[in-house]
């Protein structure tokens, strides 16, 4: 998982009292790892009312297997994924997400890389603009 998703994770446990974290971290991210995160979070005992899957794709998954145990998202739980890839909006329900400017980033990579090659050895950093698109998958309080 990206550091600084992490670091949002834990800051939002930090400054909000009533926000719990439990990080479950899988080192795929595939629908089918997330399915099986989704069967681990069903089996825990403390009931968990939102997930934030660090890839659209996690939080796909995490959707399909919550619902094949008969969890209704957002009215049971609210998912909400990273990326804002074109199938968070065709997933059931459509899915809530945080946009990335993907081609920036791509863009700032190849850069970066051609720097590198040129000798650059300076360290780079960019933190890029990011924004909620809010879809259906997270539930109104």
């Amino acid at each position: 998982m990206p550091v600084l998703r992490v670091e949002m994770i834990v800051e939002a446990e930090a400054t909000r009292p009533h926000v719990h974290v439990e990080l479950l971290q899988r080192k795929a991210r595939i629908l089918q790892d997330a399915e099986e995160a989704a069967d681990e979070m069903v089996a825990r005992k403390n009931r968990i009312t939102a997930v934030f899957a660090t890839a659209d794709i996690m939080g796909m998954g995490l959707m399909r297997g919550l619902q094949k145990h008969g969890l209704r998202v957002p009215e049971d739980i609210s998912v909400i994924g990273f990326d804002d890839v074109y199938l968070a909006r065709m997933s059931n329900p459509p899915m809530t997400t945080v946009h990335q400017d993907i081609r920036m980033k791509g863009r700032l990579a190849v850069q970066y890389i051609m720097e590198s090659l040129d000798g650059d050895e300076t360290k780079k950093e960019n933190i890029l603009p990011i924004s909620i698109v809010e879809r259906e998958s997270v539930r109104k309080v």
